[in-house]
């Protein structure tokens, strides 16, 4: 331990702060030697992250205490932070000096509060309770001892002598239940990890007990820890409890919901066995300062694949197809509640620091995937202060998006959406890099650079009253030459979209007609498939020749041509035809099927021909799709 004299103690100024800006440590002992990394200072990993409190000003008042103390730390009321930074250094120092006081400082004005309960079990579990004193005024101490930390956050692996006096106080602990494994779940506080209520249920199912620990005092909780085989933790705070003890008979499992392996300099010295389970997906974080992401706050999908093996690793008596169905149902629960958790989600963290970049927030739900666009368009309306989606009137011109202003609720919502149009590609369908255009302006070219305002403009028009709105497209190169549509891909998958999902609102207007020759340039462009498919459906419909009154025998056609192994349905097990045709295209215009490639050549080449037939909903003509043959 070092020993310092006559040395000023600082309330706390700054604590934790760094993820906004500010200071990780800004409190405690103004020491003389704070420009060298001395073990006293407040380290993280190999680096002290503490920077030197400021003293009080001149003439300012400052409390004195005679003889001398030991230096414990800062309190916080942060249940894994406490037990990671500002506990460890306590027993080296304690037993060193068992007849000293204990110094913790605290923010102004808040000595006489007591102190939360989990830090109150803390020190009596330690033995120090009676020792501990609490400043938060600024405070002369004659003689002040400071013992190193036992452990750092992020830190090396704590010593063997270390974790051997920390086993003399787990052994005052009371007996508990033996069990056999054990979900430490953190649903009950946590929040973040979308659908970890669920994840409780999963391993109930299985025959683990699930254990919420704030439900308990914390002697308890390791009790219960010390006498279950296996711990499945969910990465979290209560991870740190742990580190209260020194020896753990079991094995632990932790389930990432980051990046890296959560705890594993401070466990794996401590445990019989460690193990990490990835279950992080894609997530959705807030933006701290200068954009950068807030990788500690948001929202994490699950990935649930890995669940399989560690199933199998801790219910080893479990039949296989009982396993099976258990994630199956899991993975059907998780599917009904990724919307639904994502909005609550939004709204109650709508207008804090951390999500104020509304629009980088859109996108990055975009990216996960997870969300369809209707449920997107629930989400922007959730960010920009609306409780639904806004239905939006094409009756007169709408003024560009640079232009919108937030003086109104659907103004706001359009604004934002705005922002992820502006020049960020939205990976969750498609991104137009053409634009639209009427005359007039109902849709200026800037109203459908991005998905998410198409979608609005698809989610708002079926409710709005108004009558056809017919698009000229006013360029028509990209039409006529496959090869060149390649780069208007975006906008051609665009408008087969918008005519699909609202077939009685869009007509499109051009002076392009293909002929047999551009049929045939059509057959042989250099495209995947998918692509040409996407460009022949495309001018059918410029043509005229896209089925309004019933999409059914498209949706057999589209289920033949992409399944070419399914058995045909009839159409009276076509639940909604509707719906199936647009499920078919969009799984078309995302993916490139090889093994179809032979069925689109031979149509095109029928098309190709002079004599070709014309397609009609009726099915007519040769190769028609309503007679489910496959190659329409």
């Amino acid at each position: 331990m070092q020993v310092y004299t006559d040395i000023l103690v600082a309330p706390v100024q700054a604590l934790l702060a760094g993820f906004h800006g500010g200071a990780v440590h800004q409190a405690g002992p103004i020491y003389p030697d704070f420009d060298t990394p001395s073990p006293a200072r407040h380290w993280r990993a190999e680096v002290p992250v503490d920077v030197c409190p400021r003293p009080p000003a001149e003439g300012a008042s400052v409390d004195r205490l005679e003889g001398e103390a030991l230096w414990g730390g800062c309190l916080v009321n942060h249940f894994g932070h406490f037990l990671a930074e500002f506990v460890h250094r306590l027993l080296p120092a304690a037993q060193a000096r068992p007849e000293l006081p204990i110094l913790y400082v605290t923010r102004p004005g808040q000595a006489a509060q007591p102190l939360p309960g989990f830090i109150q079990a803390v020190f009596a579990y330690l033995g120090v309770a009676e020792r501990v004193r609490v400043l938060d005024r600024p405070t002369r101490v004659d003689r002040l001892w400071v013992a190193p930390q036992a452990e750092r956050l992020g830190g090396s692996p704590p010593a063997a002598d270390y974790l051997a006096v920390l086993a003399t106080c787990q052994a005052r602990l009371p007996a508990a239940p033996p069990g056999d494994v054990l979900f430490v779940s953190r649903a009950g506080v946590g929040e973040g990890l979308v659908g970890e209520g669920l994840l409780e249920r999963y391993f109930e199912t299985l025959g683990a007990q699930v254990y919420r620990p704030e439900l308990h005092p914390l002697p308890a909780q390791l009790a219960t820890y010390l006498a279950h085989a296996q711990l499945v933790f969910t990465e979290g705070s209560a991870l740190h409890g742990l580190q209260l003890l020194g020896r753990l008979p079991g094995e632990v499992t932790v389930l990432s919901r980051r990046p890296g392996r959560f705890g594993q300099a401070f466990l794996a010295s401590r445990v019989a066995a460690l193990h990490h389970v990835p279950l992080a997906g894609p997530a959705v974080h807030g933006r701290a300062a200068a954009g950068r992401s807030a990788n500690w706050v948001g929202l994490v999908y699950l990935d649930t694949a890995p669940l399989a093996a560690l199933a199998r690793r801790l219910f080893p008596a479990q039949a296989p197809e009982r396993l099976a169905q258990a994630l199956s149902e899991l993975q059907d629960r998780l599917a009904a509640e990724e919307a639904p958790a994502t909005l609550a989600y939004l709204r109650s963290h709508r207008g804090q620091p951390l999500w104020q970049d509304r629009g980088a927030v859109l996108r990055d739900l975009a990216g996960t995937g997870r969300l369809s666009w209707p449920a997107r368009l629930q989400a922007s309306a959730a960010l920009a202060g609306l409780e639904r989606v806004p239905t939006l009137s094409l009756s007169g011109a709408l003024p560009p998006v640079a232009a919108l202003c937030e003086s109104t609720p659907s103004a706001a919502w359009l604004a934002l959406l705005g922002q992820v149009a502006d020049g960020v590609p939205d990976p969750g369908l498609w991104t137009v890099a053409e634009a639209l255009g009427r005359a007039g302006g109902v849709l200026g070219p800037d109203w459908v650079h991005s998905d998410v305002l198409t979608g609005a403009l698809l989610g708002s028009l079926a409710a709005a009253d108004g009558a056809m709105q017919e698009v000229v497209l006013s360029r028509p190169e990209p039409w006529r030459d496959p090869a060149a549509a390649a780069d208007a891909m975006p906008v051609i998958q665009r408008l087969v979209l918008l005519r699909l999902a609202c077939p009685a609102r869009f007509r499109y207007r051009t002076k392009l007609r293909l002929d047999a020759a551009g049929w045939q340039a059509l057959r042989r462009a250099p495209l995947p498939v998918w692509q040409r498919c996407v460009l022949a459906w495309f001018h059918l419909l410029l043509e005229g020749r896209w089925p309004v009154r019933s999409p059914e025998p498209w949706a057999r056609a589209l289920r033949a041509l992409a399944d070419p192994g399914a058995p045909p349905r009839g159409a009276g097990e076509e639940a909604d035809p509707w719906a199936e045709l647009q499920r078919r295209l969009a799984a078309w215009l995302q993916s490139d099927r090889p093994e179809a490639q032979a069925r689109v050549a031979r149509w095109l080449a029928r098309r190709a021909h002079p004599a070709a037939s014309s397609f009609s909903d009726e099915g007519a003509g040769q190769g028609s799709p309503s007679k489910g043959s496959g190659t329409g």
